[in-house]
C-alpha cells in the first residue's frame, strides 16, 4: 500500500476524476492528488525493473529518470490547468454559454441572414 502512495506522491500516478456533463458551468476535471512531494527517482528506486536498469546501464538509467521526471512535471502543469477550466456549452445560435449566462441569451449574437 505504501508503494502505491509513493506513486501518487511522486506524481508518477496522479489521481484525478473526469465527469463530463451536459449542464453549464462546473469543472468536469477534478485533480484529487496533491502536488508531487517526492522525486520520481525515490519512487522508481524501489521498482525492480528500474533497479536492474540502473545496475546494468547506469547512464541510460539516469537519462530515463530525467525524462520521467520532466514528463511528470509537465503532466502536472497540464492537469493543474485542466482543473481550473469550467464547462462551456455551445448554444444553438453559435455562441457559448457559461454559468453567468442565461439559457435564453447566447454570448455572441449573429447578424440575421
Amino acid at each position: 500500500m505504501e508503494h502505491m502512495k509513493d506513486a501518487v506522491r511522486s506524481g508518477y500516478w496522479p489521481l484525478y476524476r473526469f465527469q463530463p456533463t451536459a449542464t453549464e458551468g462546473g469543472q468536469p476535471f477534478r485533480l484529487d492528488s496533491r502536488k508531487p512531494s517526492i522525486p520520481v527517482r525515490d519512487f522508481v528506486s524501489s521498482e525492480a525493473r528500474f533497479a536492474i536498469l540502473s545496475r546494468t546501464h547506469p547512464q541510460r538509467s539516469e537519462l530515463l529518470l530525467e525524462l520521467i521526471q520532466a514528463d511528470v512535471d509537465e503532466r502536472w502543469r497540464y492537469y493543474e490547468q485542466l482543473a481550473v477550466m469550467s464547462r462551456k456549452v455551445p448554444s444553438a445560435e453559435g455562441g457559448t454559454r457559461t454559468d453567468d449566462d442565461s439559457a435564453d441569451s447566447p454570448q455572441h449574437e449573429e447578424d440575421p441572414p
